[in-house]
């Protein structure tokens, strides 16, 4: 898909980090439930400590940081520090997301000193 100008391309992505934001919430919901239902705790401490760093930052993002950048858009404001700054936790939601995947499909555990 090609957009036409910068301002088309930043509506689409701002929905899709949107949604992104949404499912994480959503997702990371889901998942204490399920492993509160199950009444194990297989992922250990360390992933819950990753999902929700990731939740927060996808919050973080989606009702404060995305506000911003709409405003500094609009109000010809710093556009280039909050873009910054939100790509910087879109960034490190997806380390944190793969740091998870990597603890829940290893047999390594991080274990308390």
């Amino acid at each position: 898909m090609h957009f036409d100008t910068p301002a088309v391309a930043g509506g689409a992505a701002a929905k899709l980090f949107a949604a992104q934001s949404e499912l994480t919430v959503v997702l990371t919901a889901v998942a204490l439930v399920l492993i509160l239902a199950s009444r194990q705790d297989q992922a250990g401490k360390s992933t819950w400590l990753l999902w929700g760093g990731g939740a927060l930052l996808a919050i973080s993002n989606q009702w404060w940081v995305a506000p911003l950048i709409v405003s500094a858009r609009e109000t010809g404001g710093n556009l280039a520090l909050w873009h910054g700054l939100g790509s910087s936790l879109i960034l490190a939601q997806w380390l944190l997301a793969l740091a998870t995947l990597w603890l829940l499909t290893t047999p390594h555990k991080l274990k308390p000193n």
